[in-house]
């Protein structure tokens, strides 16, 4: 996949086009954000379980992987937030409109927690030679003898 097609899944799955952003004009995330979550992504693939070399548009589990980089697109939304918090109090009403960091981190969280053993079971069936044409969620008999 395309770094472009990557791109546009993970806007799609984010919701961050005009059409969901009411309260701001046009995109949350630049696209100069999310071609940097890509690459922190790509070296995260490569560095779990046996250490590969693949660039962005080698990786072969492609919904993984775009899960992988909205994790990290989420942790920068998330820092960005707490960044630019303010909170202000009028009357009694505390007000606090960019307190997202908790919620973003809890996505983030989640979605590695799912995806970080899948990485792991596809990378041991490379390293025991069953290839990359099959099932990285199927772990063979062979392997859970081992």
């Amino acid at each position: 996949m395309t770094k472009e097609e990557y791109k546009s899944k993970i806007r799609q799955w984010l919701k961050d086009d005009a059409e969901y952003n009411k309260l701001i004009e046009g995109e949350e995330v630049s696209d100069n954000d999310i071609e940097l979550c890509l690459e922190l992504a790509k070296d995260e693939w490569n560095s779990i379980g046996r250490q590969t070399n693949y660039n962005v548009e080698g990786i072969p589990q492609t919904g993984i992987f775009t899960l992988l980089t909205i994790a990290h697109v989420l942790e920068m939304c998330g820092t960005r937030q707490e960044r630019n918090r303010l909170s202000y109090s009028d009357g009694g009403v505390n007000v606090n409109p960019d307190d997202k960091l908790q919620s973003f981190m809890a996505v983030a969280t989640s979605i590695r927690n799912r995806i970080t053993p899948l990485i792991e079971k596809y990378k041991l069936r490379l390293t025991f030679g069953f290839g990359i044409n099959t099932n990285p969620f199927d772990i063979s008999e062979e392997i859970k003898e081992l």
